[in-house]
């Protein structure tokens, strides 16, 4: 049943809540919430493998776009519009910028780039992205 709620759970927008209502329905003397998180987490733990990452100040900045594109109507016509979500943090402070674009092309993605530098107020020693489309070509494994 584990195997379940590990695939289950790896699924976009699946929560541990939704997990235990589905469960609660089969079982209904089953475990209660609280003690069906403590199990699930404990299992979890077990298989899964955990890495801890050193940061340092002004080393690093990542970015990525967030998950799903967004959309916004257009006032005049009331069409929705597609808008992906650009994203940078620097993972030693947690300090983000958050910029909505008009499209994930490479000029956006730069301008976006640069609004970020402008608005930290300086420059990381590194960049790091996940493979962003805009400008891997080909990943190297």
């Amino acid at each position: 049943m584990i195997e379940y709620f590990n695939i289950e759970l790896s699924r976009s927008r699946l929560t541990r809540l939704l997990l235990w209502e589905d469960y609660i329905k089969e079982y209904p003397a089953g475990f209660q919430y609280s003690r069906f998180c403590e199990l699930l987490r404990d299992q979890i733990k077990l298989n899964n493998a955990v890495m801890h990452f050193v940061h340092y100040p002004a080393k690093l900045l990542e970015v990525d776009f967030a998950g799903d594109v967004l959309h916004y109507a257009d006032p005049s016509t009331g069409k929705l519009i597609a808008c992906p979500v650009y994203v940078a943090v620097l993972p030693f402070s947690g300090y983000g910028y958050v910029e909505a674009l008009p499209d994930a092309k490479l000029p956006q993605v730069v301008k976006a780039l640069n609004n970020t530098l402008d608005y930290l107020g300086g420059v990381p020693l590194s960049v790091k992205s996940d493979n962003m489309r805009q400008w891997v070509s080909k990943s190297c494994k």
